[in-house]
């Protein structure tokens, strides 16, 4: 095991490897974007500084050239990865401090997540963005091919979003997914599990996550790991 060290004078809470895994990008309660060599464990260059709050989600590019960041400062910035300098203006539009980043699978694109309800992706060079959810977020993500969003939301639902559409005001489906008790996020016409969460953040029984998947026509799946759909009341 390796374990890095610096002068970070908050938690880490987000770190991320490099496309070619050979640097880690970490956010910190202390302000601060840092690159690590992920061989040697020390710290690449200087900080990356410019939030005024804590940086609470950090990404690598698809190339590996640039690195985004969000914080508490509710903006959203882009940063050079090799010289540590920010790329042009803050991201700035979420009324509430940013939880969540990624890039598309193409590099031109940023999505991100604010506990002001909102979900918006971003231009990488012009800053344009649409947005929309129902309650705060917690995580967001690109489908590889990049033309939808996955969301993770406080209100126990994940979601996802047609990153193409003029805007994000409703979902790409309202499916809901469903989260078993072995931990592993299923939805019932697809295989195989598509994500996995620690039993720390699993929560109390019937205060988990994803409780339920919610259906077209009115069916629920219940959780678990041969879910099966039964008849019930439409829940939305």
């Amino acid at each position: 095991m390796l374990e890095v060290q610096g002068p970070n004078r908050g938690n880490t809470v987000s770190v991320a490897f490099s496309p070619d895994g050979t640097r880690i990008v970490s956010g910190s309660y202390d302000n601060t974007v840092r690159i690590w060599d992920a061989t040697i464990g020390i710290q690449v260059g200087v900080p990356l500084q410019g939030h005024d709050s804590a940086v609470t989600s950090v990404a690598f590019s698809p190339d590996g050239t640039r690195i985004v960041s969000g914080s508490y400062d509710k903006t959203v910035r882009l940063w050079d990865a090799t010289n540590g300098l920010q790329i042009g203006e803050s991201l700035q539009g979420h009324d509430d401090l940013v939880t969540s980043v990624a890039f598309s699978p193409n590099g031109t694109r940023i999505v991100s997540g604010s506990q002001d309800s909102t979900v918006r992706i971003w231009d990488a060079t012009t800053g344009v963005q649409v947005g929309g959810h129902d309650d705060s977020l917690a995580s967001v993500a690109f489908s590889p091919d990049g033309t939808r969003t996955l969301t993770g939301s406080h209100n126990k639902t994940v979601r996802i979003w047609d990153s193409t559409a003029p805007s994000l005001a409703f979902p790409l489906t309202h499916y809901h997914w469903a989260l078993g008790r072995d931990g592993w996020i299923r939805y019932p016409n697809i295989p195989f599990p598509l994500l996995w969460i620690p039993p720390s953040f699993r929560g109390a029984p019937g205060n988990s996550i994803v409780n339920f998947v919610t259906m077209e026509e009115g069916k629920l799946a219940q959780p678990g790991n041969n879910s099966t759909l039964v008849p019930t009341a439409q829940t939305r």
